[in-house]
């Protein structure tokens, strides 16, 4: 029962770790993300052998501890990204977000600081093509 729950929760982290990096950085924050794993992962089962021998049973008491504060972290901290087109994802941690998907999906709702950029090129070479949602 345990491996089922903790593979519910560890698993989809990878993913996340994974999708939530932008495309340029992506190799370097999932080698990131998997060195701290792996630090925390030693950090935890260095000592285990002892404190099991010590504390006995006492040690899952502190495992749920420290796995209860780290959901009310990520709870608090990590923003929801459920149905958020990828685009947009940088959005939540305070990127700017060149093109907009609506909310259907189904059109592209570009920024007034794009339309003016392209305002000034469209005079540059008397083209006129927009797309309207």
């Amino acid at each position: 029962m345990y491996i089922v729950v903790f593979q519910t929760v560890d698993g989809p982290a990878f993913i996340w770790m994974a999708e939530i990096f932008p495309t340029n950085i992506r190799g370097r924050g999932i080698g990131l993300g998997f060195f701290s794993y792996f630090v925390g992962a030693i950090t935890y089962s260095t000592p285990s052998p002892l404190a099991f021998k010590n504390i006995k049973y006492g040690m899952y008491f502190i495992y749920m501890g420290l796995c209860l504060i780290s959901v009310v972290i990520v709870y608090l901290y990590v923003p929801e990204t459920k149905q958020i087109p990828v685009e947009e994802i940088g959005a939540l941690f305070g990127d700017e977000v060149v093109v907009h998907l609506t909310a259907t999906g189904h059109g592209i709702v570009e920024e007034d600081k794009l339309a003016q950029a392209e305002d000034n090129d469209v005079q540059k070479t008397n083209v006129v093509h927009r797309e309207k949602a």
